[in-house]
C-alpha cells in the first residue's frame, strides 16, 4: 500500500512538471496508460476510461473505455459504474444501462440514483414502475442531487407516480433553484405567482424569473422583460417538463455546438406522417402539423387510424432509419407543447425495413393518441 501512494505522488509530480513543455493531455495518457497497466493503479484506470470516452490524449475509442471502466467498476467505485450506466444507456442497451447505474445507486450515488430512476419513469427496457422511480428520485434527492430533486418537484406538481401535492412540489421546486438548476428557479417563480403551494409574492416570482432568464430559459427572459417593470403579474402556463437530454459521465464533457441551420436541415430531410384516433382531435393534429411544416418538416399525411379501443394517452414517434432526426423531432414537439418530455416515446421500427423494402429509411411517424391537451 504504501509503495502504491509514493508511486503515485511520483506520478503526479512528474506530470506537474512536464505538462508546459509537452502536450499536457498526450503526456497524461502516456503516464495513465503505464500506471494502469503495470502497476494496475485504480486511479489511473478510471483516468484512461476517460480519456478513450472524450478523447483527449488518445483516438476515441468507446471500447477501450468499457473496457477500463469496467476494470474499475469492478473493484466496487460506483462513480465507473455510474458511467458505464451512461454509455449503455446512450447505445440504447437499456438493461445493461439499469444493471450498472443499480450498482452505483445502491452505494449511494445520487446521479445513478437519478438515471435509474428515470428509466423506470420511461419504461425504457423494461416496463415503466412510476413508484420504483419515485423511490430513486427521492433518493438522489435526499442526496442534494438537484436534477432529481427537479424531477420530484415535476411528479409532485403532476401527481405522476405519487399523490399530487402542491406544497411538496414547490418544496423540491426550491431546493433544486437554490442549487441554480435553471428550470426549477422559472417553475419557483411560477408557483409564487400562482400563490401555488406557497403564498403569491410577485416580487419574488420576477426574482427567481431573472435567476432564470439569466440561465437562458427563454420562458422566464420573456417573462421577466414583461412583468420586471410592472405592478401586475400575469398569471402563465403552469405545464411543466423535465429537460430532455441524456445524463453525463462524471468526468467534464464540453456539450456540443448546435445551429438552427443543422436543425432545419436534420428536419427537411424526414418525410412524417401523422396519425390520431380521436375526431375531437382533428385541430390539434393540424395545429401541430402546421408547426412542423413552418420548421422545415414535410409532412406528408394526417390520417385517422382505427386500434383497440384504450382511454391511455399515448405520443409515439416511430423512425425507420436514422434515430437523429427523430430525437430532433421530439425536441421540436415538446417545444410546441412545453411539456413533460417523458410523454413522447422514440420507438425504432428500423427492421420493418428488412422485410418491406418499399419503407423509406427517412419515413416518420408520429402517432397521437388520446392527447390531454
Amino acid at each position: 500500500m504504501k509503495h502504491n501512494v509514493l508511486f503515485w505522488i511520483y506520478l503526479t509530480i512528474l506530470i506537474l512538471l512536464y505538462e508546459s513543455a509537452f502536450s499536457t493531455e498526450n503526456l497524461k495518457f502516456k503516464f495513465y496508460n503505464n500506471a494502469a497497466i503495470k502497476h494496475d493503479e485504480v486511479a489511473a484506470q478510471f483516468e484512461l476510461a476517460n480519456a478513450y470516452y472524450t478523447g483527449k490524449g488518445v483516438t476515441k475509442d468507446i471500447d477501450q473505455a468499457i473496457k477500463w471502466y469496467r476494470k474499475v467498476a469492478a473493484k466496487g467505485y460506483a462513480v465507473a459504474q455510474h458511467n458505464l450506466g451512461v454509455i449503455y444507456g446512450v447505445q440504447e442497451d437499456y438493461l445493461k444501462a439499469a444493471e450498472w447505474y443499480r450498482k452505483a445507486a445502491e452505494q449511494g450515488d445520487a446521479r445513478a440514483q437519478n438515471n435509474l430512476a428515470d428509466l423506470y419513469m420511461k419504461g425504457s427496457g423494461f416496463i415503466a414502475d412510476r413508484t420504483e422511480a419515485i423511490k430513486w428520485y427521492r433518493k438522489a434527492a435526499d442526496n442534494g442531487y438537484k436534477v432529481a430533486q427537479y424531477n420530484l418537484a415535476v411528479a409532485y406538481n403532476h401527481g405522476d407516480g405519487i399523490k399530487k401535492n402542491d406544497t411538496k412540489a414547490f418544496n423540491w421546486y426550491r431546493k433544486a433553484a437554490e442549487q441554480n438548476h435553471a428550470e426549477a428557479q422559472y417553475y419557483l417563480g411560477l408557483a409564487y405567482i400562482k400563490g401555488k403551494g406557497v403564498a403569491q409574492n410577485n416580487s419574488k416570482a420576477i426574482e427567481w424569473y431573472k435567476k432564470s432568464a439569466a440561465q437562458g430559459v427563454l420562458k422566464a427572459q420573456q417573462a421577466w422583460i414583461q412583468y420586471k417593470d410592472s405592478d401586475i403579474v400575469v398569471v402563465a402556463s403552469e405545464k411543466t417538463r423535465i429537460p430532455a437530454g441524456k445524463p453525463l459521465l462524471n468526468i467534464n464533457i464540453p456539450p456540443l455546438a448546435s445551429s438552427t441551420s443543422a436543425s432545419q436541415r436534420i428536419a427537411s430531410s424526414s418525410r412524417l406522417s401523422i396519425f390520431y384516433v380521436r375526431q375531437q382531435d382533428k385541430i390539434l393534429i393540424k395545429k401541430i402539423a402546421s408547426y412542423l411544416r413552418n420548421k422545415a418538416y414535410k409532412v406528408d399525411a394526417i390520417s385517422s387510424a382505427r386500434i383497440k379501443k384504450t382511454r391511455t394517452e399515448r405520443w409515439d414517434i416511430r423512425y425507420y432509419g436514422d434515430r437523429k432526426p427523430a430525437r430532433q423531432l421530439q425536441e421540436d414537439i415538446q417545444n410546441y407543447l412545453r411539456d413533460d418530455y417523458r410523454k413522447i416515446r422514440l420507438r425504432n421500427f428500423s427492421h420493418l425495413r428488412a422485410r418491406n423494402p418499399r419503407i423509406r429509411k427517412n419515413r416518420i411517424e408520429v402517432w397521437i393518441i388520446n392527447p390531454s391537451i
